[in-house]
């Protein structure tokens, strides 16, 4: 008996799981593709989370609270006929109106930010009022909370979650566990 006469064993592949190889290659394909592009939950998280956020600290007052407005302000603002009941920095909602705008913000492939021209030509006074004067205490409005990252990072997850299910959705037959047999 010679060495040609040997059998030995072989592993062949076989064309239905070549087609389940290249279907998974398509798919992680557009995974890939898909996952470049972040602008569908960066949209989501200002819809859903910044902006309401935003809507929150004007209602509360400022999270941390802003200061309170000084004696002559609050007379002021009497004089003027504004209610007294009234949120600091909500009195004529201009400022709230602009920074809950969703037309205020850009959003890029990777980066959603507050066009900085775009707000101030709707209220000029406004970054006054994120940054405060010399005579004025600052009163951030637009900041984003703890809580928040919490909740971006949810609206991320889900969209990913999505993303590998749409197109890695990938289901074959039935694989068994593999033996020694």
């Amino acid at each position: 008996m010679s060495i040609f006469d040997v059998v030995f064993p072989q592993i062949t592949i076989g064309e239905g799981f070549l087609k389940q190889a290249d279907a998974l290659a398509y798919d992680i394909l557009h995974l890939t593709e898909a996952l470049e592009d972040f602008t569908v939950p960066l949209a989501n998280s200002l819809s859903f989370v910044v902006i309401p956020s935003i809507r929150e600290n004007f209602k509360v007052g400022g999270r941390p609270p802003w200061d309170e407005l000084k004696s002559g302000t609050q007379k002021n603002r009497i004089a003027l006929g504004y209610l007294p009941d009234v949120p600091k920095l909500m009195q004529t909602q201009t400022l709230y109106e602009a920074a809950t705008s969703k037309g205020i913000w850009r959003i890029e492939r990777t980066t959603a930010y507050v066009k900085a021209d775009e707000f101030d030509s709707r209220v000029p006074y406004g970054h006054f009022h994120m940054t405060g004067t010399r005579k004025m205490v600052a009163r951030p409005f637009m900041e984003i909370q703890p809580e928040d990252a919490d909740r971006i990072q949810k609206v991320f997850g889900g969209w990913l979650q999505e993303q590998v299910d749409k197109y890695w959705g990938f289901e074959g037959p039935e694989q068994g566990p593999i033996t020694n047999e």
